[in-house]
């Protein structure tokens, strides 16, 4: 089932508002909701509030090491991904970036429609994980609880009591 971009927030990072731009226009072709950020102490507060499904961004885009920056993204990365676009096209560099939790790494300059397509994959990755994670948790439910009376089974129960126990005697 495929979601509508409107409801797929992405962030776009970098620091010449011309080259944000160039990222951002083809992201509004398929109409997802882009929001850019040209400052990288704008950033933290602006991925709390806002939320972002994907983030784009050039590692280059603070002063310092890009790598530490996209370390310091990658808490952020459980629901979010992560692509970067640079124009440093080196396998050390891009290894690097990948390790650190990007989800794809993309050379600048770009073709549009492949950058979009590489979004696209990206967001199908992000809708079979959320897939899983709902899958795994009804199979939980379905492990616990009795479908008949709705009530916990018998191994649920002892495993409710045993860490009761042991609670109740620390």
């Amino acid at each position: 089932m495929k979601k509508d971009p409107k409801h797929r927030p992405i962030l776009v990072l970098d620091e010449d508002p011309e080259t944000l731009e160039l990222m951002m226009e083809p992201l509004r072709w398929e109409g997802y909701d882009v929001r850019g950020l040209t400052s990288p102490s704008e950033v933290s507060e602006f991925i709390n509030y806002w939320k972002p499904q994907m983030i784009i961004v050039d590692p280059d885009f603070s002063n310092y090491d890009g790598l530490a920056y996209l370390n310091s993204l990658s808490g952020h990365l459980d629901t979010t991904s992560l692509i970067v676009v640079s124009a440093n096209s080196s396998t050390d560099r891009i290894t690097q970036c990948l390790d650190l939790g990007a989800s794809d790494y993309i050379v600048a300059p770009f073709v549009p429609l492949e950058f979009l397509a590489r979004v696209r994959t990206q967001f199908r990755f992000l809708d079979a994980k959320e897939e899983l994670l709902d899958a795994n948790q009804r199979l939980q439910e379905l492990v616990e609880i009795d479908d008949l009376t709705g009530l916990f089974n018998m191994r649920s129960i002892y495993q409710k009591l045993e860490f009761e126990m042991e609670r109740g005697k620390r």
